[in-house]
């Protein structure tokens, strides 16, 4: 993997070697998969649904990016769709505002780092 790529994804906690395991060491896999999360929607749809009050929506939006966080290694990300997730699962709406703001941040550092790391492979 090169090193702008490596350092990108750094800079967010992204755990690499651990996605890599995933990807049974196929890096070119992996960064295939890091480039198609650039145009994933599903952040798009939670934040909508978030928006709307559809707490169903939402949960499945947030269970669904919680699993691809993880498979790819963003560990922030992950951590902050579980916790989004869990109060989606027992209808806590007066802390899912917040627990939203942390994910669209997180969400924000990833795709920083994927367009940084790409670089103009894109």
């Amino acid at each position: 993997m090169n090193t702008e790529m490596l350092r990108a994804l750094s800079l967010c906690e992204t755990d690499v070697d651990g996605a890599l395991r995933r990807f049974a060491g196929n890096e070119k896999l992996y960064i295939s998969y890091l480039k198609m999360f650039l145009s994933e929607s599903t952040q798009a749809d939670l934040n909508k649904a978030v928006a709307a009050r559809n707490w169903n929506e939402a949960f499945i939006a947030a269970h669904a990016l919680k699993g691809l966080a993880g498979n790819l290694g963003f560990v922030p990300y992950f951590h902050a769709l579980g916790v989004l997730v869990l109060l989606l699962r027992d209808k806590k709406v007066d802390e899912i505002a917040a627990a939203h703001t942390q994910v669209v941040a997180c969400y924000d550092d990833v795709i920083k780092a994927i367009r940084e790391g790409c670089g103009n492979e894109q």
